[in-house]
């Protein structure tokens, strides 16, 4: 049984959900993979995206930009980041209120714990599907979200499979397409294992065959780097003589 429905304060007054007959959700991310894979065109689905996505796609619904109001200005940001938020009319779900974005609505972090019983929120995308749970979403799709770079698949990506894990054992139809890393793995623990051992081998001997080929480059540039620096010297002891002994023409 899904938790309650959170209501969230919007603007101050309203109550923000989602359309009656919107029962299905596309939280978009910025992995090229898939991120334009979403259903911009169906309106039956909401669009969720996150910080700065605005920029990439046709058609958003709700914003979240969970930091902290000083990070929305960082000098890699884009620097009309927070005039956009400002002048936004969709909700902004954020760290907290803020009195100069209007459409600004606090996220609600603890209503989140407590629904599930846990703190192990290490992402946006995390809370997002937590949170896309609660608002009663019967199926929820996850595009542009790989989490493929180390340190998102070693802090990032674990939170995120389980609270995809937690919401399908709820009964919801939660969406991973192929292009995705998410929920994938190369081999079956066990059965497959012969057929890893094989490509562990194989990947570890090309790996030191390019290895091998990098130390010959070195060495052969290194080697280079030295000639140049005799002829330059040479260079240098023939202009020294051409200055002190050859005479100068007086014409």
């Amino acid at each position: 049984m899904a938790p309650a429905l959170v209501e969230v304060a919007f603007d101050g007054h309203l109550h923000y959900k989602p359309p009656a007959n919107r029962k299905k959700v596309a939280i978009v991310g910025f992995a090229p993979t898939s991120m334009m894979m979403a259903p911009f065109a169906d309106h039956d689905w909401e669009i969720w995206g996150i910080n700065e996505i605005y920029l990439e796609l046709p058609r958003i619904d709700r914003l979240f930009e969970l930091h902290e109001h000083k990070y929305l200005t960082r000098k890699e940001r884009n620097p009309y980041h927070l005039q956009w938020l400002r002048q936004a009319t969709i909700p902004i779900y954020t760290y907290q209120k803020f009195k100069d974005i209007s459409a600004s609505v606090p996220f609600p972090w603890m209503d989140m714990v407590k629904a599930f019983q846990t703190k192990y929120f290490t992402n946006t995308i995390a809370w997002m599907i937590a949170f896309a749970v609660t608002q009663g979403f019967e199926k929820i799709a996850l595009y542009g979200i790989d989490m493929s770079r180390s340190e998102e698949y070693r802090d990032q990506r674990p939170s995120c499979e389980y609270f995809i894990g937690v919401a399908r054992g709820m009964g919801i139809d939660v969406f991973v397409p192929e292009e995705s890393s998410l929920l994938r793995s190369a081999f079956l623990y066990g059965k497959e294992e012969q057929k890893r051992v094989e490509m562990d081998a194989k990947l570890h001997a090309h790996k030191d065959e390019l290895v091998a080929k990098r130390t010959n480059i070195v060495n052969s540039v290194e080697e280079l780097r030295m000639k140049q620096h005799q002829v330059e010297g040479s260079i240098a002891s023939l202009d020294y003589v051409i200055k002190e002994f050859m005479p100068v023409d007086d014409f």
